[in-house]
């Protein structure tokens, strides 16, 4: 096992010995094997972005000095590097990320709030949200931005809730080897929750939503044609809890024991899936020192 130091900016200087100038890491690798890095410095309108070349041990930095604390990494197909920028007050923001790191904006469109994206074709960027409207009513939306043309493209709403909602967030878009999108998404109505509380699914070809649990905490990945989701129960705070979706079908649920002695459920971001083949592989990474090994199987040949 090999490991490097991500450097920090080479103008970069410390001011006190206390903090650690390395807050909210977010790493993203690409078709190439490129790993893309960014955090933030000093606060908000301080960020370093970091550049890995598969192969290579030597970083490229770059300190940025705009408003990044939420924006989002993409790759498209090909390994070049796009940047969201996103907020609750500001309309979406796309950057493309050169050789040298340095952004250049392609186009902004008036969408706000949490997002998740990915390239769909080797030029068309398609991102899927949630907006807030009066009353605290949602709509879910997506739209495509074609960014060598720099246009914005079908804008459409996939789901509407029309009654008060304390939170949403954790939208996912996958796309599955036959070009298909699939959108997943939580919604929590706050101390008293009621039905509407849990992670919802829609194939973007039947238009049909699917609440896949009473739970919200979710990770969700795509494994050729199926797609496999891991989420949590506040009941259930030691388990995490598995489904695979094949053709728009929920299969039965599986669980395992990954988060023992704990007393509140794992979150989103205490999860990690991955996969290769038929394999699936979890961490929760408050305990990073065990892997769990699934393997994915046909339950009509059972």
């Amino acid at each position: 096992m090999s490991s490097l130091v991500i450097p920090q900016p080479k103008e970069f200087k410390a001011k006190n010995d206390f903090s650690k100038y390395f807050y909210n890491p977010v790493l993203s690798i690409n078709s190439r094997g490129d790993l893309f890095c960014r955090w933030t410095i000093e606060g908000n309108g301080d960020h370093a972005l970091n550049l890995l070349k598969k192969g290579s041990e030597s970083f490229l930095v770059k300190r940025v000095a705009m408003y990044l604390a939420d924006c989002y990494v993409v790759a498209d197909p090909d390994g070049a590097w796009y940047l969201i920028r996103w907020s609750a007050s500001d309309p979406f923001t796309v950057y493309e990320v050169d050789k040298e790191l340095n952004l250049t904006r392609l186009g902004n469109f008036a969408g706000k709030g949490h997002l998740d994206a990915r390239f769909i074709s080797k030029d068309v960027l398609h991102l899927f949200w949630v907006d807030v409207l009066s009353g605290n009513r949602l709509r879910w939306r997506c739209v495509d931005f074609d960014v060598k043309k720099q246009k914005w493209l079908h804008n459409r709403e996939i789901f509407r809730l029309d009654k008060f909602t304390s939170s949403v967030s954790g939208p996912t878009v996958l796309q599955l080897k036959d070009e298909s999108l699939h959108y997943l998404w939580r919604i929590e109505e706050g101390r008293e929750q009621g039905e509407a509380t849990g992670l919802y699914y829609q194939a973007e070809a039947e238009g049909k939503t699917v609440k896949v649990s009473s739970g919200y905490q979710y990770r969700a990945i795509a494994v050729g044609d199926r797609i496999v989701i891991c989420y949590t129960l506040e009941d259930s705070p030691e388990k995490v809890f598995f489904r695979v979706i094949n053709h728009g079908a929920l299969g039965p649920v599986s669980e395992i024991t990954a988060a023992k002695g704990r007393k509140h459920n794992l979150w989103s971001e205490y999860m990690l899936l991955s996969s290769e083949s038929d394999r699936i592989w979890f961490v929760n990474t408050i305990n990073r020192n065990t892997l769990y090994e699934l393997k994915l199987v046909d339950t009509k040949k059972q």
